[in-house]
């Protein structure tokens, strides 16, 4: 991931931010975040940014686990929670609404995982 911010000197008082986020999924996966600023403007209110990179938190799987759900099902809806945001920003709802059911079908269902 390469992210660039550009302050122009023609936009005073700018307040931005960059956030860069990778969840690594398997453990061969890797994740480069690059943030970067541009700043040709000496009047800037803030300019920041943010990265960061890793696996899925071993801890809001055991807390999901400690709630009833199976360690399959806690993985994907962190996950799926993870890329929400991104989905919901999709100006399409239809084009949401089909993305979500892309990233369901990446888990076996429910009634599969619970029978095995």
């Amino acid at each position: 991931m390469k992210g660039l911010i550009e302050i122009e000197k023609t936009a005073r008082g700018t307040d931005s931010f960059l956030g860069e986020f990778a969840m690594l999924l398997a453990k061969r996966a890797r994740s480069v975040a690059i943030p970067s600023l541009e700043i040709d403007q000496p009047d800037v209110r803030r300019a920041s940014h943010s990265s960061s990179v890793g696996p899925i938190d071993e801890s809001q799987i055991f807390y999901l686990m400690s709630r009833g759900l199976p360690r399959d099902l806690a993985r994907k809806f962190i996950v799926l929670g993870f890329l929400e945001p991104v989905v919901a920003r999709i100006p399409l709802t239809d084009a949401q609404d089909r993305l979500r059911e892309l990233l369901d079908r990446k888990w076996p269902s429910a009634e599969s995982a619970q029978a095995a």
